[in-house]
């Protein structure tokens, strides 16, 4: 809105002015380093830890990171090519649109999903939101009618947190306490990498195929992948 009314410049500028007079005082005087506390007395000092080649070299570390790694590339690359698939057959302001539906979805889904994790196997939560990705996704190739592409939409951004707090969840439950900092650490940063790429993926197929069915096809793919990749366990 604030782009059709003054022009992208001046939009963007009235966006960093909010960021400089609004987030950074909140963060100034509100964000608080926690308190230090003692290790948990679960933690086994005398226990070997892990060392990331150990994580590297283990099946136990690839059905975790495996799975979202799929799940982000698809999840980047649709989101960064979001607007250029939207925009044409929609308009841009439904387009942009569909970004805020997403986003406050993905808030939505955050917070209901936080308030019953505990109590479901965080594998089978983590299935649940990867396929409906891909179903949504799907949807999309299937529709050009602006209501409900902005309903995949919704439903797509229910589960794009979450796709990115759920392995914290896994890797609590799976390893030790000792190896959760580093097991996290590098399940992230494969995750990151391959979610680098996903832009560039979903780009090279669009100029191939002329068109981004095919490319939102295959991140639905590699949703539907990860979705059956992660209920993998270890014996």
């Amino acid at each position: 809105m604030a782009i059709g009314a003054v022009g992208f410049t001046h939009a963007m500028l009235g966006a960093a002015a909010l960021t400089l007079t609004i987030l950074v005082p909140v963060v100034l005087f509100w964000v608080r380093l926690p308190p230090g506390e003692a290790a948990p007395a679960s933690v086994e000092p005398d226990a070997p830890a892990w060392t990331r080649r150990d994580a590297l070299a283990s099946a136990r570390f690839w059905i975790v990171s495996g799975p979202f790694a799929l799940a982000l590339m698809s999840q980047v690359g649709f989101i960064v090519h979001q607007i250029p698939f939207m925009a044409p057959i929609v308009g841009s302001a439904t387009a942009a649109r569909s970004v805020s539906v997403m986003t406050v979805m993905a808030v939505i889904g955050r917070l209901t999903l936080g308030s019953v994790v505990d109590r479901l196997d965080p594998r089978v939560a983590t299935a649940v939101s990867m396929a409906s990705q891909a179903v949504a996704l799907f949807a999309m190739t299937r529709t050009s009618d602006p209501a409900l592409l902005l309903i995949a939409c919704a439903v797509y951004g229910f589960s794009v947190g979450n796709v990115i707090t759920l392995p914290a969840l896994i890797v609590q439950r799976e390893f030790a306490a000792a190896d959760f900092g580093m097991v996290l650490g590098l399940c992230t940063a494969v995750g990151t990498f391959a979610g680098a790429l996903g832009p560039g993926l979903i780009g090279l197929i669009r100029a191939g195929a002329g068109d981004y069915i095919a490319a939102l096809l295959v991140c639905a793919a590699f949703n539907a992948a990860a979705s059956a990749f992660v209920l993998m366990r270890r014996r």
